[in-house]
């Protein structure tokens, strides 16, 4: 008898990731109904133990886990491409291994949304902030996005929490050839997806991001998250054929001025200046009282560097 093809593969990709991939893979194997989910996991081999909780899941659980173990370092977005191209499902859930659920009808109700939306290329929900030693668990967004998410929404800013989204499989290929190099994975990806059709939000806690000092991003000092942001974005302008440069514009400005602020703060006035300058050159200038405020502090900001 053939085996049934999933309608649900959760996509987890892990790196070194030994005290946290085992929440991620228990809250993949609590979904419901258990019959409908593949798991298939893609190690990229990691330093530490994650490929022996790996093997010990998967020894637990032979039906439900594939294990997909590199023989060497491919790096984040190949790892993801790869493992992609192995599931099966109609359906892909991302989970990365140091995030997991929180409730187990999750996918479920986000096959429910897409079943009953077939226009939509995908969907996603809220998650909480969780391990930050310095703060309280908090949600990843404070505030809705709106119950439609479009591609212009998508560029503008990076809010789409990796471990809540759902997609329609067969939605990314053929992968540019930037991709493999570029410092982030779900926002281009994101980008790719909201190409194909409207995203949808479900106003509901079922995941939790975790911060640690192993985290490709949580991990990773301000400043050089702010710069290869900045990177990001010029990729992605070109990459839409600049269709939306005002809002990647405008998102690369703030992080060029959050940027002067921390060159600022550590007494670096010369790259401050520069990082103005550079908003000043390329901020896209149109009425609003936000943006009036925005070019008063940059003048306020540059005589006061200036000065020193």
């Amino acid at each position: 008898m053939a085996e049934a093809t999933p309608i649900v593969s959760v996509l987890i990709i892990t790196y070194n990731h030994e005290h946290f991939v085992g929440q991620a893979l228990q809250s993949a194997l609590d979904q419901e109904p258990s019959e409908q989910v593949e798991i298939v996991v893609g190690e990229d081999h990691s330093t530490d133990g994650t490929r022996a909780v790996l093997l010990d899941f998967q020894r637990r659980y032979p039906s439900r886990i594939r294990l997909l173990l590199r023989d060497a370092n491919v790096g984040m977005n190949r790892n993801l491409a790869m493992t992609l191209a192995a599931c099966r499902g109609r359906y892909i859930a991302l989970l990365e291994g140091d995030d997991y659920w929180t409730r187990p009808d999750k996918l479920k109700l986000q096959v429910e949304f897409l079943d009953r939306h077939p226009d939509f290329s995908a969907c996603f929900h809220n998650v909480a902030v969780v391990g930050d030693t310095s703060r309280p668990d908090r949600p990843f967004l404070k505030r809705s996005p709106g119950r439609v998410v479009s591609l212009r929404d998508v560029v503008s800013r990076q809010f789409i929490p990796t471990c809540s989204t759902v997609f329609r499989a067969g939605l990314t290929a053929p992968w540019p050839d930037w991709f493999f190099d570029f410092p982030m994975g779900d926002w281009p990806l994101h980008v790719m997806i909201a190409q194909r059709g409207p995203i949808g939000y479900l106003d509901l806690m079922m995941g939790a991001y975790r911060i640690h000092s192993g985290g490709v991003w949580s991990g990773s000092p301000r400043a050089q998250v702010l710069r290869k942001s900045i990177a990001a974005a010029a990729t992605i302008d070109q990459f839409l054929g600049h269709e939306y440069s005002r809002e990647l514009t405008r998102l690369a400005s703030g992080f060029r001025i959050k940027l002067a602020k921390i060159e600022s703060r550590a007494g670096n006035h010369d790259r401050a200046r520069e990082h103005l300058a550079d908003v000043l050159r390329t901020m896209p200038w149109y009425r609003g009282r936000f943006w009036r405020g925005i070019l008063a502090w940059l003048l306020v900001e540059w005589r006061r560097l200036g000065s020193r």
